[in-house]
């Protein structure tokens, strides 16, 4: 089974985000259940679709692309992933973290959900 080094990829929301070490993205459907008193077996059918995800990132606060992720901000997203999978589509930033330890970089990481469709 072929592996894929997760060691490059692209944030984009208008600006290139800078110093990104990792995002995810999960997209979902509401499943909808066809059973009545006396069936069998449940049919079902697919709902409406949603999709999610975060941005993890070392802290930059002069970086054009952190500074847009704002919560409450209605950002065009790009996703790049290393194999050239790209999914795109306009969210709304829900939660905004900035953390540190000692010894360590000030990381940052954005919540964000779909506002529409995600190609």
């Amino acid at each position: 089974m072929a592996k894929t080094l997760g060691n490059a990829g692209i944030v984009n929301n208008g600006s290139v985000v800078a110093e990104v070490t990792k995002f995810d993205i999960t997209s979902t459907a509401a499943v909808v259940s066809d059973i009545a008193i006396g069936d069998t077996w449940s049919e079902s059918t697919a709902g409406t679709k949603t999709w999610s995800g975060s941005v993890e990132c070392f802290y930059k606060f002069s970086d054009a692309g952190q500074v847009a992720f704002d919560p409450g901000s209605s950002v065009t997203l790009t996703l790049t992933a290393i194999t050239g999978t790209t999914f795109s589509g306009t969210a709304i930033i829900g939660a905004k973290s900035v953390s540190t330890t000692k010894d360590a970089y000030v990381t940052a990481s954005f919540n964000f959900v779909g506002n529409g469709t995600l190609t």
